[in-house]
């Protein structure tokens, strides 16, 4: 059985050691790997910089702030980044232009990974179909029923941003994905950050602050 590392006993808790050091397996790259320091945790799979630069995890997909399991993830994620340096590797770069990328801490836990393999978020297959390592701790999690899937019906978080969820397990919004994608639209500051988090409509936030349509919800 391999040993653990020395983290903050909130991060032991959260992840466990196998799957820690699993991570830790997915070394960081240091020379295409760039220092970042986060000032904010969106939610479980999103980020922005000190700089004020958004940044969408590679790979993974975290449940909604809505969303069964979605504010444990966004913790699981927190407890991972612990307010240090963090290292970020570019996968992409998505439609609104937003990085994509691989984030380490400075003992080089691939946090990415640390989240699927803790159960706080799903492979994105669509978007990552030959990353067999998070494939691999996808299904660990389900078989261990850690974190998400501890849940009786799991619902993937693509499925509940278009509105398709279970009876037992949905809450009740009065807001939809698609049917509208400007600020002149929006009726509210509340309708206004529903589609910036959770259709990811991250036109609503020109300035990159977080904050969706200053001129309603300022």
């Amino acid at each position: 059985m391999p040993r653990c590392r020395a983290f903050s006993k909130l991060t032991l808790l959260l992840i466990p050691c196998i799957f820690i050091n699993h991570a830790i397996g997915q070394s960081l790259n240091s020379v295409h790997s760039t220092p970042v320091i986060i000032g904010k945790v969106t939610d479980g799979d999103t980020v922005v910089s000190s700089e004020g630069d958004r940044i969408r995890l590679w790979g993974i997909d975290a449940p909604e702030a809505d969303q069964p399991y979605g504010k444990q993830a966004t913790e699981t994620l927190k407890a991972l980044l612990r307010n240090e340096v963090t290292y970020l590797e570019i996968a992409d770069r998505d439609r609104y232009g937003r990085q994509v990328a691989r984030l380490y801490t400075s003992e080089g836990i691939n946090i990415n990974l640390a989240l699927v393999c803790d159960g706080a978020a799903w492979w994105y297959e669509k978007y990552a179909p030959s990353a067999t390592e998070l494939s691999d701790c996808e299904a660990d999690a389900r078989a261990k029923k850690l974190g998400l899937w501890a849940e009786e019906t799991p619902i993937n978080p693509s499925d509940w941003r278009r509105g398709n969820r279970s009876s037992t397990s949905a809450i009740s919004v009065p807001f939809s994905c698609g049917e509208k994608d400007r600020c002149s639209q929006m009726t509210s500051c509340d309708e206004a950050n529903y589609h910036l988090n959770q259709c990811r409509l991250d036109r609503l936030d020109g300035d990159g602050d977080g904050v969706p349509c200053e001129s309603i919800c300022r």
